[in-house]
């Protein structure tokens, strides 16, 4: 079924739906979480991307978890 020239907006998202803005945080060699800011201080987990399967079995990296943002401490060397 094809949708109609106003369906879509810029990039492809429906008109009247708000656009999500995603980030990939890489945790270590072979585990990724893909994120969505819930608000100012937490983020809330959208996918895990791992090559080991217990970490799908992690409460912690299930989608819909929500965790507080934590920033680097200020002498730290990036």
């Amino acid at each position: 079924m094809l949708s109609s020239p106003g369906a879509l907006g810029v990039g492809g998202a429906v008109a009247g739906k708000e656009e999500r803005a995603f980030r990939e945080i890489r945790l270590s060699v072979g585990r990724t979480l893909v994120v969505e800011d819930a608000d100012s201080e937490t983020s809330r987990v959208v996918r895990l991307i791992s090559t080991n399967p217990s970490d799908y079995l992690l409460e912690g990296f299930q989608p819909g978890t929500v965790f507080r943002r934590v920033s680097p401490p200020a002498n730290a060397a990036l």
